[in-house]
């Protein structure tokens, strides 16, 4: 008699470890593996992109920039080429109109508070990125 009661408590613990084991397992084959939503599939290469940074400051140096931001974001993302463009004088508002008036992709400007009436508002630049 005690041993049905014995087995019939221990039975449900028995049930749980067992499944518990079988989830645990990494026996779901390649779809468990790429089941992560920020994962991509390992075999679809990512497409080629160019990333343009926009530096008003004309005293600052490419290779510096590169040597601290550029070259280890190209080491992360090898897909990514980074584009790095600065102001050659002093007048980065004039230089910033040229490059929109020859239609050249700028996707990051490197802005300090004291450039953003300059830079930003005269050029709208200021819009809802929600999406």
């Amino acid at each position: 008699m005690v041993n049905k009661r014995v087995s019939k408590a221990v039975l449900p613990f028995l049930s749980f470890a067992l499944i518990l084991g079988a989830c645990g397992s990494g026996g779901g084959g390649d779809a468990a593996k790429n089941s992560d939503p920020a994962q991509p599939p390992a075999d679809k290469p990512k497409e080629p992109v160019t990333l343009t940074f926009y530096n008003p400051n004309s005293g600052d140096l490419k290779d510096d920039w590169m040597a601290q931001y550029g070259n280890a974001i190209q080491k992360k993302f090898p897909h990514i080429t980074v584009n790095y463009v600065q102001s050659p004088d002093t007048n980065p508002a004039g230089h910033l109109a040229n490059l929109l008036a020859a239609q050249e992709p700028i996707d990051v400007i490197l802005n300090a508070d004291t450039n953003h009436y300059r830079l930003i508002t005269p050029f709208k630049f200021e819009y809802d990125m929600t999406e």
